[in-house]
């Protein structure tokens, strides 16, 4: 459904930097395929770079499905090789584990390009002919005949009066969360100032497989389940979780952030052993989803009802 490239330092892709591809793709509604032991939902991601003719499918990775979801997010990262005309392909469909570029093995498949453009290192030699993309700073002293249009970049000198209206600070991009089923948890895809689970994604407790509400239970990356005797809206159930950096900007290491949690908490407690218990919730924090140490940083108790 969606392809999308971007730098992983969130500035100009740039040749010899990390760039990410993310693509939305969509599984089959029903299937009444003959099911093989070697035959899986599956993404395969190939790079290409125009450099002197040489169009040559480089392989990055591939990325698998599960079939009990109806769509999935892929994605994978790669580093941009020397070429300003660079594109990626991304090959989905239904079918053995290996395939080429082009496939013509799957029965079921959907194939899509994305060609986009990278800014190259400078040279020590100028070019005689202007760059089409704008340098990223200013010159350091001004040139003597004025340009037709505005300069892609501010000066450095304030204007002798002011403007008739201050201008508006920008708007960052809200990001919401998306199920990711190779983590097993939702997960926020944009560089962003918050990262939210919107109202739906885990809303509920307890596997929809065993009648309970929430989509994707138990939605952690490490399988840590919910409990099985729990019922929605009657005992305790997380229903959304956002974070947010404190100061309005993109969330950055070394910058502080807030969470924000709502939750039911159990309306009828006379029935437990422990009736006298308050409900409690506690926040773990990890760095690292792919080697994950849990550090507690807070706890809080909710009253029945």
């Amino acid at each position: 459904d969606r392809i999308r490239v971007f730098s992983a330092n969130g500035e100009y892709m740039t040749s010899g930097s990390w760039a990410q591809i993310f693509a939305n793709v969509r599984l089959p509604t029903e299937i009444n395929r003959t099911i093989a032991e070697d035959y899986y939902h599956i993404a395969h991601f190939y790079h290409l770079s125009f450099v002197s003719g040489h169009n040559h499918w480089n392989y990055i990775t591939s990325r698998f499905a599960k079939p009990d979801v109806e769509a999935a997010y892929f994605t994978a990262k790669f580093i941009l090789p020397v070429g300003e005309n660079q594109m990626v392909r991304v090959v989905y469909g239904y079918g053995p584990a290996t395939v080429g570029p082009c496939v013509k093995s799957w029965d079921y498949y959907d194939v899509d390009d994305l060609i986009f453009r990278v800014v190259q290192p400078s040279s020590s030699n100028p070019t005689r002919l202007p760059t089409s993309l704008p340098t990223r700073h200013p010159t350091a002293s001004p040139v003597n005949v004025p340009t037709k249009s505005p300069t892609a970049t501010p000066t450095r000198h304030p204007t002798p009066f002011p403007t008739n209206s201050p201008t508006l600070p920008p708007t960052l991009p809200k990001s919401f969360a998306q199920y990711d089923p190779f983590v097993n948890a939702p997960r926020c895809p944009l560089f962003s100032a918050s990262c939210d689970t919107g109202d739906e994604l885990i809303s509920g407790v307890g596997s929809q497989s065993e009648g309970g509400p929430e989509p994707n239970a138990p939605n952690t990356i490490d399988g840590c389940n919910d409990s099985s005797l729990s019922v929605f809206q009657r005992d305790e159930s997380i229903e959304r979780i956002r974070i947010k950096s404190m100061d309005g900007d993109i969330m950055t290491v070394g910058g502080e952030v807030e969470v924000e949690l709502v939750v039911n908490t159990a309306m009828d407690t006379e029935d437990r052993s422990n009736a006298d218990l308050l409900s409690t919730g506690i926040l773990y924090y990890a760095s690292d989803a792919s080697d994950t140490e849990w550090n507690e940083i807070h706890i809080f108790h909710m009253e029945p009802g």
